[in-house]
């Protein structure tokens, strides 16, 4: 191989920060197929990278993994807006 990456191989995208005074949002999920229910977790994070808050979460429904993303989402909404935490984007790999 000559050091290019082939068109199938996907580089992990490098995080970007958030503007200054405001978090970021990023949200996973996991679906293990033939089990009843899914994970979800978020974490959300200054300019500088730094973690403010956290949260992991088992959820007791078969949901797609575009769903449980969707609800990762939706929970890290609710968090932030419980904890009154400004954030100017949200991101997922879904």
């Amino acid at each position: 191989m000559n050091g290019t990456p082939r068109s199938s191989e996907r580089r992990p995208e490098k995080w970007k920060p958030p503007q200054a005074n405001y978090l970021k949002m990023n949200v996973d999920a996991s679906v293990r197929a033939g089990t009843k229910g899914c994970g979800i977790s978020g974490v959300f994070r200054d300019k500088s990278g730094s973690i403010h808050v956290a949260f992991i979460e088992y959820i007791d429904d078969p949901f797609s993994i575009d769903l449980a993303e969707i609800w990762a989402m939706k929970r890290g909404i609710e968090i932030a807006q419980e904890l009154d935490l400004h954030i100017s984007e949200v991101e997922s790999d879904a």
